[in-house]
This record gives structure tokens, sequence and C-alpha cells, in this order.
């Protein structure tokens, strides 16, 4: 058996996820009590979960996510409001930076939108859920889900938001994102220049090795001589 969660998300969510480090732990929430999925957690440490846009209104719905679960926890494990919110507080990042960058006017401040739109709703939630390595893919039907219980596949116009299923392994297709560019701080070195290319080293001749003579380098050409010409000695006179 190969187990996986199905679940439903907001896609203002699930984008912002996709734009964290693999790594780094996002908290979801769901209204139903995932017994099942904790016990499957306990058993193999995490699991493939599987994200459709809980906005989607088409006939045919399609998961667009995949992640990995790697924690799963219950509003009734903590003993009040206060550790809940605490934790919550700890937890909830990627909602309260979200809605710093995003914040709606509608509000009179981002922490007001938080507590109304999250901090709210997630105390009231029956599952707080963790995941991580948020990736999108190519959309899957949700028909090529098939329930772990009677291995029936989902409804195309599957309505509800969550459901233990088979994980296609084959079907899944990761939508290659393009790497992030990493900007620095200008070099403050100058810009190098070209420089010649060196010369080779003098060849070292090998032992015993009798270098060969220089081939003779020709003279300059230079302009016949001429000699003056001979002069007769005067005539004496007696």
């Amino acid at each position: 058996m190969n187990p996986c969660v199905y679940a439903t998300q907001f896609s203002q969510w699930l984008e912002a996820a996709c734009d964290c480090p693999p790594s780094e732990e996002v908290t979801f929430r769901s209204n139903k009590r995932w017994a099942t999925a904790a016990k499957l957690l306990d058993r193999y440490g995490s699991l493939p979960i599987l994200f459709r846009n809980q906005q989607d209104s088409a006939d045919s719905f399609v998961c667009r996510y995949v992640a990995k679960l790697i924690g799963l926890h219950f509003r009734d494990d903590f003993a009040n409001d206060m550790e809940r919110q605490a934790w919550l507080n700890e937890k909830l990042l990627l909602q309260r930076d979200t809605i710093k960058r995003e914040r709606d006017d509608r509000f009179p401040s981002w922490e007001s939108q938080f507590e109304t739109w999250e901090l709210d709703k997630f105390m009231k939630a029956a599952t707080w859920y963790i995941v991580c390595e948020i990736r999108p893919i190519t959309p899957l039907p949700l028909p090529r889900l098939r329930k772990l219980k009677g291995d029936h596949p989902l409804a195309a116009n599957y309505t509800r938001g969550y459901a233990l299923c088979h994980y296609p392994m084959t079907e899944i297709q990761v939508i290659q994102e393009k790497p992030l560019r990493v900007v620095g701080p200008p070099d403050p070195s100058p810009p190098k220049r070209d420089l010649p290319a060196p010369k080779p080293p003098p060849e070292v001749p090998k032992p015993g090795h009798r270098p060969e003579p220089p081939d003779p380098q020709p003279h300059p050409t230079q302009p016949p001589r001429t000699d003056p010409p001979e002069t007769q000695p005067p005539p004496v006179r007696a």
C-alpha cells in the first residue's frame, strides 16, 4: 500500500508556499478530523499529499500541487486557547508574511486581517497539518485517484476537502520551475583586463644532448665597392 492524502486549499497559500524553500514548513488547517491520516503518518513518517484549488468551479476538478505531509495536530491536543494561539503564532509565518505584503484595504491593519482570515479560523479548525516541498504538477483529474477504502476512483466533481487515496506515483508530473537567481552585492574590485597569453618556458636540454648550432644569419646586402680610378704620377721635368 502506498497511501496519500487528497485535500483542498486556497490558491493564494499554495502559490505562496511554492515560492518558499523546499525545506520550509507550512501549516494548513482542515475542519475535518484526520484521524486515519494521523495513524498512517505515525506508521510511515511522512505521506504524499495532493492539493486541489479550493476556488475551482469547473465541473471536473483537478489536483494542481503535490507536497509532503510531515506533521499533524488536533485542536484538542492543547490544554487551552492560550497554548493553541502560542503554537499558531509560531507556525503561521507564511500566512502572516503574505498578508503583510498583500494587505486588503478593507481591514484597518494587517494584524486585524491576519486575525480574521487565519487565526480565528485556525482556532476553530479540527486539524492542523504541516507540509513541505510544495510543487506544482501537471493537472491531475480526480478520477485518477482511487480511495484506500474500496479502491473506487474519486468522482470528477468530488467536492469534499479530504480523502485518503492510493498515491498515483506514475501519474505525477512535477512542473519544473526556473531556478531562483541569486542577486548579491556588486563586486568592488575593478574589472579584469584581458592579458596577453604567457610565453612558453624555454626548453631545457636533456642530459647528453648536444644542441645544434643555430642557422647562420645572412648578412645584409651591401652595395659593390668601387675603387677610385688610378692616377698617373705627374711627369718629372728635367
